[in-house]
């Protein structure tokens, strides 16, 4: 105990640099522990002590190739009269790895403003809760760092608790070049949250950045296991969440938990060889801002979210780079806050067909002026029931299905179309495809009509794609669909034009057999066959 300084410095061969068994504690200043060692534990307690003082800079460090842990700690306090008191835990290897750089245990404590930081070059195992006082001095952040480590440099975490209260931001970052990140509990700040094992760099000695790992060099350079693992708590930001992982053989960011941020934006990049790019059963909410999901896989699903998405905008794109055997993209249920948006989501496969390209389950409810978008090389499968506010934004909305970008084997289904009464601004219903067969589901009522035109098209074809390139002259087995070209089954309802045209070979152009409805517009039917209706 001492009301100044404490300075350790331990060093050994073969044996621990500083091993403690009882309290460490400065009522008034700062603890600096550094231990070296050749093959063993750097620091070393195995008892539940804290150490405590105004600021603590623990440092393990290891001349050889060890067995043991560099740091090897427990509980740590910063005095809570000790405003801006950091606590920085280091575990340096001989060489970059896997091995155990520092293990934590024990409640973690910070005084108001504190930076919290575990930078290794081996693996970062923190356990103990961490809570922060109030921030009310200046930016901090709680920061978890293998960035020069390897892809075995794994990074797992503990719970973070902030109290409330404060009015400086409290940032939380944790990242890797190419090493796994597990969040072991709920996650709690008033800043960002950031999550991201993409970090590397091409030369010796040069500064690690974000996005140096991609598709081009994971098999080298990326973990095998989840990459950004989120499966033990919540995360909650008021502002930017921003996730970048990447996986050669498992989930890019793997998560069963609600994600959420008050004011900011969530953008999440996932990319795994052979598994799910983006694997989110959780909801994920941005209250006041954006939400966008990019996914990519070899084999499975590119995005699949299937927890409620909520957002001004939604922008969702999965991506397949060879044969699937899940959806380049799966979503589910998609609501747009009341200030406004639009959601877009494309799910495209490594060539176009029949494969399973874009599909999407859960009520879908739009705002005032919403664009609702779902695009593909691929099938799209809607089935979510959309249900629109009235559109009183001045501007056209239009809800659009597209798979132009395809062939006749890229079909697309949708689910029932509702509007609330009182639209001023119209909304367009088009679904268009490049000779695939067309299933939309019912649009609007006859007591609340979609107030704006209904296109839905499968002769596009050509480069660029225009509508009419099928045509009886050019109609062939390889470039439209043997089954009905549109299907019209459940009813249409609209006050402007209604426009259907559909092509098949060997087939229906167009099978209705329910209301077409237009209260003050034209209908035209355009059917093409070879051989039949």
């Amino acid at each position: 105990y001492a009301t100044g300084n404490i300075v350790i410095s331990g060093i050994a061969y073969g044996n621990m640099g500083i091993n403690y068994s009882i309290y460490i504690d400065s009522s008034a200043g700062n603890v600096t522990l550094t231990g070296t060692t050749s093959t063993n534990y750097g620091i070393y307690t195995a008892y539940s002590y804290a150490i405590t003082g105004n600021n603590i800079t623990l440092t393990g460090l290891s001349s050889g190739t060890t067995t043991a842990t560099l740091v090897y700690i427990n509980a740590l306090t910063i005095n809570s009269a000790s405003t801006g008191g950091d606590i920085l835990v280091t575990g340096t290897g001989a060489t970059a790895g896997g091995a155990a750089g520092i293990y934590q245990a024990g409640a973690i404590s910070g005084a108001n403003g504190s930076d919290i930081t575990f930078v290794s070059n081996n693996t970062i195992n923190q356990n103990g809760t961490i809570t922060l006082a109030a921030n009310t001095t200046a930016t901090s952040a709680v920061t978890f760092d293998t960035t020069s480590g390897s892809k075995l440099s794994t990074i797992g975490t503990g719970a973070l608790t902030l109290t409330s209260g404060s009015s400086q931001d409290v940032n939380y970052l944790a990242k890797a070049s190419g090493g796994s990140i597990t969040i072991g509990g709920a996650v709690g700040v008033n800043g960002t949250i950031t999550l991201d094992n993409t970090y590397g760099c091409g030369s010796s000695g040069c500064t690690p950045a974000t996005g140096y790992i991609t598709s081009s060099n994971y098999a080298t350079l990326a973990t095998t296991g989840h990459a950004v693992q989120t499966t033990s708590g919540t995360l909650t930001a008021v502002k930017n969440i921003s996730i970048n992982a990447i996986s050669y053989g498992n989930y890019g960011w793997y998560s069963n938990q609600n994600t959420s941020t008050s004011t900011g934006s969530i953008s999440v990049t996932g990319i795994s060889y052979g598994n799910r790019g983006i694997s989110q059963t959780g909801t994920t909410t941005a209250t006041l801002g954006n939400i966008t999901l990019t996914g990519t896989t070899t084999t499975q699903y590119g995005v699949y979210a299937t927890g409620t998405l909520t957002a001004n905008n939604l922008t969702v794109t999965g991506t397949a780079t060879g044969t699937i055997a899940g959806w380049a993209t799966q979503v589910g249920a998609m609501t747009i806050n009341t200030a406004g948006g639009d959601i877009s989501v494309t799910g495209n496969g490594a060539s176009a067909g029949g494969s399973n390209g874009l599909y999407q389950s859960g009520a879908i409810t739009g705002a005032s002026g919403s664009d609702i978008t779902f695009v593909s090389n691929n099938t799209i499968s809607q089935n979510g029931a959309i249900s629109l506010a009235a559109n009183t934004s001045g501007s056209a909305a239009t809800v659009t299905f597209d798979t132009t970008t395809g062939n006749r084997l890229s079909t697309i289904g949708a689910g029932t179309l509702t509007i609330v009464t009182g639209s001023t601004s119209a909304i367009n219903y088009v679904m268009k495809s490049a000779g695939a067969a067309l299933d939309p589901g019912a649009v609007g009522t006859s007591t609340v009509r979609l107030p704006g035109t209904i296109t839905i098209d499968n002769t596009y074809g050509g480069t660029p794609s225009v509508s009419g390139s099928l045509s009886s002259s050019t109609l062939t087995t390889s470039n439209a669909t043997t089954s009905v070209g549109v299907t019209i089954d459940n009813a249409l309802y609209a006050t402007g034009n209604i426009v259907i045209s559909g092509i098949a070979y060997g087939n229906m152009g167009i099978n209705y057999s329910i209301y077409i409805d237009s209260s003050a517009g034209n209908v035209t039917l355009t059917g093409t066959t070879s051989t039949n209706y």
